[in-house]
């Protein structure tokens, strides 16, 4: 496949570089052939240069700064003639935050508005969400350029994303490097703040122990070998992460499950319970359909060290119920079973041509 990379800043930040190294890092796991980003400040040379490479190119990622971001989102629509549709996930997670004032209704519009047959990459925080469209074997990926949220799109949509477009050989090896790419930022940063966590025996952790070996930030990551006694009762792992947090010097402590599965619904769910002085936070993250349990496992992990990298956070979380773990869910299963949308063949060149030249 022949893929081109585009970026749209005004000005380049520490921020913008370190996006696009991970956008870039990404592409070449799956395309290694792949070259780097090319550079526009105009959001009209950038989308007739992305049109004409579509002549050629399978896949074009566009990857743009926030100030730009959804004015750019609006044109490229617009120039392929699609209409703006609201998503329903994105508007009701911003929608307390129009609210309380926090942000203003353009704002909450805006961010939750995608062209029509949009597969959404969320970020974190829901604000300035990726997306891709396709149309056949052709695909344009729309993106934030700034870290974080740059690499919480890439975590947790673009190696899914491009893995389905790939030979079966080439996306496991890619996801593959997604989950040690992500175990080896977290123990980056935090080797880098001097922040240790301890991990209790179990199935989850003894992945985490055999892909952190090798990364030489991972000795802020310790593993203890007696597991403490608990199931799947949410007291009695809270009960054991901050029994281990009294009995080490770790930052943090954490505990995980045994899958389980809710026997009223059929949902197959793990629990983590994360400990520090202040206090317990658990998360619950939920199974795809037809999701084996390694997979589910590896994806568990991804989502444990995606909060630790932003363990400055943990204590701001409201955990008290399941719903943004189920939103997430509900996100990962529309990336997934992925959907051309009602894009025609030749649109994805013709429209953005005729609107710029």
């Amino acid at each position: 496949m022949d893929i081109k990379l585009f970026s749209l800043c005004k000005q380049e930040v520490p921020q913008t570089e370190t996006g696009k190294k991970h956008i870039l890092k990404c592409v070449k796991k799956f395309f290694p052939e792949c070259e780097d980003f090319t550079p526009f400040t105009s959001q009209k040379r950038m989308l007739l240069a992305a049109a004409q490479s579509l002549r050629a190119a399978d896949i074009v990622i566009i990857a743009v700064q926030n100030n730009m971001y959804n004015a750019t989102k609006k044109l490229l629509a617009q120039a392929l003639g699609l209409k703006i549709l609201k998503s329903t996930a994105v508007f009701n997670s911003l929608k307390p935050l129009c609210e309380a004032g926090k942000i203003s209704q353009q704002t909450l519009n805006s961010n939750s508005a995608f062209p029509q047959g949009s597969v959404i990459m969320p970020t974190e925080d829901m604000f300035n969400c990726g997306f891709a469209l396709s149309s056949g074997s052709q695909h344009i990926i729309y993106l934030p350029v700034e870290a974080p949220r740059a690499d919480e799109v890439v975590f947790g949509s673009l190696y899914d994303f491009l893995a389905s477009l790939c030979e079966d050989d080439v996306a496991r090896e890619g996801i593959k490097a997604r989950h040690r790419a992500i175990i080896k930022r977290t123990a980056d940063k935090l080797d880098e703040d001097s922040v240790k966590i301890t991990f209790a025996a179990s199935d989850v952790t003894d992945i985490i122990e055999s892909i952190a070996s090798g990364i030489a930030s991972a000795h802020c990551f310790s593993f203890k070998a007696e597991r403490p006694y608990y199931d799947n009762l949410l007291e009695n792992l809270v009960t054991a992460a901050r029994h281990l947090k009294s009995e080490n010097f770790s930052t943090f402590t954490a505990v995980f499950s045994d899958i389980s599965i809710n026997s009223e619904i059929g949902e197959k769910f793990l629990k983590v319970a994360i400990a520090d002085e202040a206090g317990t936070n658990t998360f619950t993250f939920f199974a795809l359909e037809n999701e084996s349990d390694e997979e589910f496992l590896l994806n568990c992990i991804d989502k444990t060290m995606l909060l630790l990298y932003n363990y400055e956070k943990l204590s701001d979380i409201d955990t008290s119920s399941d719903v943004t773990t189920k939103a997430d869910k509900t996100l990962r299963k529309n990336l997934l079973y992925i959907t051309a949308g009602a894009i025609g063949a030749s649109t994805l060149i013709g429209l953005i041509i005729s609107a710029f030249l």
